[in-house]
């Protein structure tokens, strides 16, 4: 997070970055939290779903660099770390994550809040009008003094 904050308003700072939202929150700069269907714990590669094994493969040019990166992303603890308020926004119908690492994320997290969008696919695509303002709300109540 450093080349994002080192040269900003730090006042002003909040994240919204799907899973790497999570991991903004460790650095104490940052004053709020919203991750989208971000998911943690990340499922081994083994109990990934075929789609996610694909795309990653694909996109990491091979097997063995996938499974390196899925490996990466898995930090179970993580969201006990983030002491900044913590929004979770996932959607109802979303197969990875699942509503219940969401519920999972929100549980384990010290100041959070959970929004389970009823219906809502992946990165909440289909039910945009039910999150994204609210979020961005949510997001602006936390960078000001009387948010926190």
């Amino acid at each position: 997070m450093s080349w994002f904050v080192d040269d900003a308003d730090v006042a002003a700072i909040v994240t919204l970055c799907r899973s790497r939202a999570i991991g903004a929150g460790v650095d104490p700069r940052v004053r709020a939290v919203a991750t989208v269907s971000g998911p943690y714990p990340m499922p081994t590669w083994e109990t990934l779903p075929q789609f996610a094994t694909d795309t990653l493969t694909i996109r990491c040019g091979g097997a063995d660099e996938a499974q390196r990166v899925a490996a990466a992303l898995a930090y179970p603890d993580l969201p006990a770390s983030v002491h900044q308020p913590l929004l979770v926004v996932a959607g109802g119908a979303d197969t990875l994550p699942t509503p219940d690492q969401a519920r999972h994320v929100a549980a384990t997290a010290p100041r959070r809040e959970l929004l389970l969008v009823a219906g809502g696919d992946h990165l909440l695509g289909n039910r945009r009008w039910a999150w994204l303002n609210r979020t961005a709300d949510w997001l602006a109540d936390q960078a000001t003094p009387s948010g926190r």
